[in-house]
């Protein structure tokens, strides 16, 4: 029970979609633009830097916020295990993002929102994840390699560190 509780705090926490609110702002519809998401590079590409650095601020902290209600509501109780409902409430946050309801399920990629999943559960980890995707961008002017090349190493990451008994 407590992952779908885990789950719907993040679904919740995920729903705020920073780009979408941020063009009916400026009086568009960021989905009727340039890529048709509502998610950070989507609002980078067609509304600026500003636009951007917003939205991509908004998106790491849903994700973050999300992780840390679940760690204060289930971090005494659960303590075994809180990374890993943490995790759970982070994916809730993604979830949340790509698919908001009330935008008929047309929100973002997801990738902002997974790396406040990433710097909620250890910033060493977003950092390292950061490098990753600045470095792959940089190179090959593709966000989509340095978006999924994040993911892979997140999940390494999660995979090493886990062994090693870094979360426990």
């Amino acid at each position: 029970m407590e992952r779908l509780i885990c789950i719907a705090i993040g679904y919740i926490c995920g729903l705020f979609q920073t780009a979408y609110f941020y063009g009916r702002l400026n009086n568009i519809d960021i989905r009727d633009h340039g890529s048709g998401n509502s998610g950070t590079t989507n609002a980078l590409r067609t509304l600026g830097k500003k636009a951007g650095i917003i939205t991509l601020s908004g998106d790491l902290l849903k994700s973050m916020l999300a992780v840390w209600i679940v760690r204060l509501i289930f971090g005494e109780s659960h303590p075994g295990s809180i990374v890993l409902l943490s995790m759970y409430a982070g994916v809730g946050a993604v979830i949340g993002h790509n698919y908001p309801f009330y935008l008929k399920f047309k929100g973002g990629k997801g990738i902002a929102a997974t790396g406040g999943l990433i710097i909620a559960i250890n910033p060493w980890m977003g950092l390292i994840a950061a490098i990753c995707f600045v470095s792959v961008i940089a190179l090959t002017k593709y966000v989509s390699v340095g978006s999924l090349l994040v993911t892979v190493v997140f999940w390494v990451q999660v995979i090493v560190y886990g062994r090693r008994g870094g979360f426990g």
